[in-house]
């Protein structure tokens, strides 16, 4: 019975891409954890395929693999283009019965890696407002981060700023919970006044936190925040993460 549902959820996808409407296969797969996450799978395979550029590949891939034949399959050039709504569903259905659908992509797209590539340190000249070079600042640039952590604990008022410095402080240091401890001050207190200081940069770094210590349920939804606002001082950061990334993401953390 499951297997025919995979069949009907690859024909759903099918007539969705075609007829260039969204896929509404609720009803087939109920609550079928291993029907929603073939699902996922799936329309994260055809996007892969669109990603890739490979409906002229596919062509030569789709007749080889229906043939059982052995021989290289033919340079593109001399492959007929097949249309290009069939090519994605042949495709997307070799690759997830293969179990390569993911393919490289899938395998190395991580938390850890998109925060690598993600993260640097904050240049204290950039910070907005505030042009001081008192004892935290001068700590800060000298990357004496555990200093940094220590001079804002004992601080009597903080203000967004020394939270920022000693957020950006625990990254650097792999403390990733205390992270987050910061930057969720800084937002708690601009709701409480009313203030955005040190909001985008919060933000941004929050979701950078919340991926490094793998808690994505937290940090695609604030990634997506960000993306979405073309006014936040991050939105081209946070672009430079492709959909593709985010959704594979999602589909590791089983969304």
């Amino acid at each position: 019975m499951t297997q025919n549902k995979k069949e009907l959820l690859i024909d759903q996808l099918d007539l969705a891409i075609q007829g260039g409407k969204p896929a509404e296969p609720g009803y087939l797969i109920g609550d079928n954890e291993d029907l929603r996450q073939f699902w996922s799978r799936l329309q994260l395979s055809v996007d892969l395929i669109r990603e890739a550029g490979l409906r002229d590949r596919v062509s030569a891939v789709r007749k080889q693999f229906e043939t059982g034949r052995t021989e290289s399959v033919p340079s593109v050039a001399k492959v007929r283009t097949m249309n290009y709504r069939v090519a994605l569903r042949v495709a997307a259905s070799i690759l997830i019965l293969a179990g390569a659908g993911i393919l490289y992509k899938y395998a190395t797209t991580s938390p850890d890696e998109l925060y690598r590539t993600q993260f640097s340190v904050y240049n204290l000249s950039a910070i907005r407002g505030e042009s001081g070079s008192d004892e935290i600042d001068q700590a800060y640039r000298n990357g004496n981060w555990r200093q940094v952590i220590g001079m804002g604990d004992h601080m009597q008022v903080k203000s967004a700023k020394t939270f920022f410095l000693s957020g950006v402080a625990a990254m650097e240091l792999k403390e990733f919970d205390v992270a987050i401890l910061h930057f969720t001050q800084i937002l708690q207190q601009n709701k409480a006044s009313g203030d955005d200081y040190f909001g985008d940069e919060a933000e941004y770094y929050l979701a950078l936190s919340y991926l490094a210590s793998g808690n994505l349920s937290h940090a695609l939804p604030l990634l997506d925040k960000i993306r979405s606002d073309k006014q936040h001082r991050f939105h081209k950061k946070a672009c430079e993460i492709s959909a593709i990334e985010l959704k594979i993401l999602s589909v590791k953390a089983g969304k």
